[in-house]
């Protein structure tokens, strides 16, 4: 078993155990107007929250402690971040920081971007540049690898033609 596994374990227990009234929240937001985008509801509730994990959302008067910040967002919304499940960041004319700070107070937390562009002119390194970037944002990006480059291989010129050949290493 992993190492990273058995630490995911052990703060999974973790959380069980507070909601078993073993401990208590770090934040609590109090009474805002839950979006549900599975139900399509909006209804009043509080989302408690511990280190990087929503503990419930609901009624959440028995996690709160002596240490518990709460937060009253009476009449404001929550709302899952939104993801934009296809994107070109070469497009946006921006870098993907520039890009995350300017999605990210719109509510946007995950990006699946395809790094076309940058494999079309530079290849492999250019995708490999982006990839390292990504670590230095908030956002959740996912790289997907494009299959080929350009997309019309003879009316096309690319500073590199991906194949089959760059997947293993990509």
């Amino acid at each position: 078993m992993k190492l990273e596994n058995v630490k995911r374990a052990i703060e999974y227990r973790q959380l069980i155990d507070i909601l078993m009234g073993n401990g208590h929240a770090d934040i609590v937001l109090h009474r805002g107007k839950v979006i549900n985008v599975v139900s399509g509801e909006i209804y009043e509730a509080d989302v408690a929250i511990k280190g990087k994990y929503i503990l419930m959302v609901g009624e959440a008067d028995k996690l709160i402690g002596d240490n518990t910040l709460v937060i009253d967002i009476k009449g404001k919304y929550i709302s899952p971040g939104f993801i934009d499940s296809h994107m070109h960041f070469e497009s946006s004319m921006l870098t993907i920081t520039e890009f995350s700070r300017l999605s990210i107070p719109s509510g946007t937390t995950t990006l699946v971007a395809d790094p076309h562009e940058i494999g079309n002119a530079l290849g492999p390194i250019g995708i490999k540049a982006m990839a390292d970037e990504i670590s230095n944002v908030p956002n959740h990006v996912h790289l997907v690898i494009p299959s080929l480059t350009p997309d019309c291989p003879k009316l096309e010129t690319a500073g590199y033609d991906i194949t089959s050949k760059d997947m293993e290493d990509l």
